[in-house]
């Protein structure tokens, strides 16, 4: 939800939980797979190990998600820009805190799951009222049941923090700001033609500050490591080095950073941040850039880490229940599910990414005839 708060950003829960340096944010990452790996060390399935996914790999499955089918979705949903940021925030959170192969009660932490969830959340919490859910799902290939089952793990991955402070509501004081400023120029020449250029560059610094927050900023770990007020400054100084500003637009990004800086109290070094920022978005091509065959690759991996962290909770229920499940049919467990293996479908020689069912096994897609579990 955006926050409209008087305290400083430092006392904020995003500031002291969800602020994280390179180095930290790196060292998160690998904990977390690290202890995925863990839970999945000596199992099998179908006689065959389990190649779990690396801290260089889950990332490269959550980039790819984050950066093309999230993206893709909220554009299809025609989502407000502020529900976007938002959702884009919290999927790169919950994989902070989890990994794509974890397996929970509510189901497994599938990013194409988990990305629908995320957007349901972040229509919540911004007081969207008219998402079509049909259409999410048909979008997206997801069960609405399946979003519905992984959400409480999805808010406990967000740690219940969905106060969301974003760059653009930083960069919306910056600029109203230097609105006042248009029209206390418009009040004193107001039959004159530079009045009406003065909005018009307002209007173009604003879209050419939101092109790269919704860029580079949303496509990189800036929201995880520079604070809101950072990234605005950023957005500011980087229009006012761009070669496609105006001269006019350019003045005016000069002057409202320049007035940022000395307002908070910064010095020249916070030029830094554009440089940081930039760098991040230029290493996106070469360290996040995935091809559709390496994507589903590493999809199929995961899925079938999350069939054996199912088995494996299965057979535990199983033997809790004293063999309850053995007097059921050899191939249900004593819930009715089938013991299916994880899989996937083939189309036109391709591997297809079909539709999960609410245990995390992957099911056909639907212009194929396949057996459903029993509810």
């Amino acid at each position: 939800m955006a926050a409209v708060n008087p305290q400083p950003y430092t006392s904020t829960g995003q500031a002291q939980r969800w602020a994280y340096s390179e180095e930290g944010l790196r060292e998160a990452r690998v904990e977390v797979n690290d202890a995925a790996v863990r839970a999945l060390s000596g199992h099998s399935i179908a006689d065959a190990a389990v190649k779990p996914l690396t801290a260089d790999e889950e990332l490269r499955l959550v980039r790819k998600f984050h950066q093309v089918d999230l993206r893709e979705l909220c554009e299809h949903l025609r989502l407000p820009a502020r529900v976007r940021r938002v959702a884009a925030i919290f999927f790169l959170r919950v994989f902070i805190t989890r990994s794509v192969m974890d397996y929970t009660p509510g189901g497994a932490f599938d990013p194409r799951v988990v990305m629908c969830a995320v957007v349901l959340i972040a229509a919540k919490t911004e007081e969207m009222k008219d998402l079509d859910v049909r259409v999410l799902e048909e979008r997206a290939k997801v069960p609405y049941r399946l979003m519905l089952a992984i959400e409480p793990d999805v808010l406990a991955a967000l740690r219940f923090d969905l106060c969301v402070h974003t760059p653009s509501a930083a960069l919306d004081g910056a600029l109203a700001a230097g609105a006042f400023e248009v029209a206390l120029v418009q009040a004193s020449s107001a039959n004159t033609p530079d009045a009406a250029d003065s909005s018009a560059d307002v209007a173009e610094l604003r879209r050419l500050c939101e092109a790269f927050i919704d860029g580079p900023v949303r496509d990189s770990d800036a929201t995880l490591i520079f604070s809101p007020q950072q990234l605005a400054l950023a957005a500011l100084m980087h229009a006012s080095t761009s070669a496609l500003s105006p001269p006019s637009v350019t003045a005016i990004a000069d002057a409202r950073a320049s007035a940022c800086m000395a307002h908070a109290c910064l010095g020249d070094e916070e030029s830094d941040v554009v440089a940081l920022v930039m760098r991040a978005a230029e290493t996106r091509a070469a360290e996040h850039g995935l091809d559709t065959e390496a994507a589903h690759a590493l999809y199929h991996r995961a899925k079938l880490c999350h069939q054996v962290l199912k088995t494996t909770e299965g057979r535990a229920e199983h033997d809790a229940n004293g063999g309850a499940a053995a007097k059921a049919g050899p191939h249900d467990d004593a819930g009715g599910r089938g013991d299916k293996r994880a899989r996937v479908t083939e189309s036109d020689g391709e591997m297809t990414l079909g539709m999960a069912d609410a245990s995390g096994d992957l099911i056909e897609p639907p212009r194929k005839a396949a057996k459903s579990d029993a509810s």
